[in-house]
């Protein structure tokens, strides 16, 4: 499986948002992707993007830029938060 199925929890956004992710990228890489899709999906509604960061929901761990997915604990239903 090269995919994930996950939720991205957007506080600011007050929406949630159910995407696949590749294993085989780095968190900064879908971290940029997801924040380019969702701002569009927005009109623009995010602000202040560059500081933005992903963690986990489950034990609110900060995912390092430089980590593989398929290096995380990130799993098929997984809901990470986009602050």
């Amino acid at each position: 499986m090269n995919k994930l199925l996950i939720t991205i929890n957007v506080p600011l956004l007050y929406e949630k948002y159910e995407v696949y992710i590749p294993i085989n990228k780095k968190m900064g890489t879908i971290k940029k992707i997801l924040i380019e899709t969702i701002n569009e999906l927005s009109e623009n509604s995010l602000v202040n993007t560059e500081n933005m960061n992903l963690y986990n929901k489950e034990d609110c761990k900060l995912y390092s830029n430089d980590i593989y997915v398929k290096d995380s604990n990130i799993h098929n239903g997984s809901v990470l938060i986009l602050l």
